[in-house]
């Protein structure tokens, strides 16, 4: 795929990304968290970053050379074919795909966005805690009381480790559910 670069030097980053997810990829290559440059354009950070505006278009265009097989020719190729491809994408993917995915990931932070755990309405961690107990403590209390008289029926044994394994797992079963319903909501409140 060609196409022309000579208009892309005074477009904003967010918009060439938007168009071109792969200009992503070619920015990070570089340095660049093209999410902390979105209202500059690329010539603007090339020349912040003391770069040539050519190589990130070069190394965007390289990105369509990729070495890729469509299902009928993999179902009529040789196995040691298909196992050398599947190789040389696996590889590719641990290369240059995971790096990238995994700088992503580490740049967020709970500092400077605002993320709301069992929150998504906007309403008060009160609201979001009774929306909680309701779905899903019913389920947790059901589950742990079945656990408990299931290990509990282990204490009529005559086998004294028996008698004492079923006697202490329902007591830390029941120690806890009650952490997770009345100590837990307090922590993360």
């Amino acid at each position: 795929m060609f196409f022309q670069t000579e208009n892309l030097d005074n477009i904003k980053v967010f918009d060439i990304v938007s168009n071109d997810f792969r200009y992503a990829k070619a920015l990070n290559s570089f340095g660049i968290d093209f999410y902390n440059y979105y209202d500059l354009t690329i010539d603007q950070v090339c020349k912040e970053k003391g770069l040539s505006t050519d190589s990130i278009y070069g190394y965007r265009v390289a990105m369509d050379e990729s070495f890729d097989l469509d299902l009928k020719t993999l179902e009529s190729s040789p196995l040691n074919l298909v196992i050398e491809y599947l190789k040389h994408n696996h590889s590719y993917f641990i290369k240059n795909k995971l790096p990238y995915i995994k700088s992503l990931i580490s740049s967020l932070s709970l500092e400077n966005k605002k993320y709301k755990f069992f929150n998504d309405r906007g309403e008060g961690s009160e609201k979001s805690l009774f929306l909680a107990y309701s779905s899903s403590g019913k389920a947790i209390l059901t589950t742990t009381c079945i656990l408990i008289s299931g290990f509990l029926g282990l204490i009529f044994s005559s086998f004294y480790s028996m008698y004492f394994t079923g006697l202490f797992t329902a007591l830390i079963l029941f120690v806890a559910v009650i952490t997770d319903l009345v100590l837990l909501p307090v922590l993360l409140s």
